[in-house]
């Protein structure tokens, strides 16, 4: 079974691919906030810079309401012993994302758009999340509103 967590403040930067005639710009696809390895995916990454400012254009800041955790990271965590959210805490800061490196999974996010970058409505064609929506990225690429 999945486990929430409930962040005192985070924020997490989320970038967008834009429109086909724009894939080659490999900050679209949010490389620029890889740390390691060169040229991993955000997905892949062993590291990523998570840094709450707006890298690229087509980014949206969100502050972090919730993390539910994979089945898998919750179960590892909890065999601990110790408050899994200790352990979360020190993974995010290590790697700048919820990317267990014992199971190799994270976690969805519920968060709070805060700021969204100009390039944003380009890409999506206008349609996109404002300033205090509540959404779920579904991937790191794409959010999806609660409103």
């Amino acid at each position: 079974m999945a486990s929430f967590l409930r962040p005192t403040r985070a924020l997490a930067a989320i970038t967008y691919p834009a429109q086909c005639s724009r894939l080659h710009d490999a900050a679209w696809f949010g490389f620029h906030r890889v740390r390691t390895p060169a040229r991993a995916s955000i997905q892949a990454a062993q590291e990523v810079d998570a840094s709450p400012t707006l890298r690229h254009r087509t980014e949206t800041l969100l502050s972090v309401s919730a993390l539910l955790l994979d089945a898998t990271s919750a179960r590892y965590m909890r065999g601990f012993g110790g408050d899994p959210r200790l352990e979360i805490a020190a993974i995010v800061a290590d790697r700048g994302k919820m990317h267990n490196p014992h199971t190799d999974s994270g976690g969805v996010m519920l968060g709070t758009v805060v700021e969204v970058g100009p390039g944003r409505q380009e890409a999506a064609g206008g349609t996109v999340a404002r300033v205090g929506d509540r959404v779920v990225p579904l991937s790191r690429y794409y959010i999806s509103s609660l409103a």
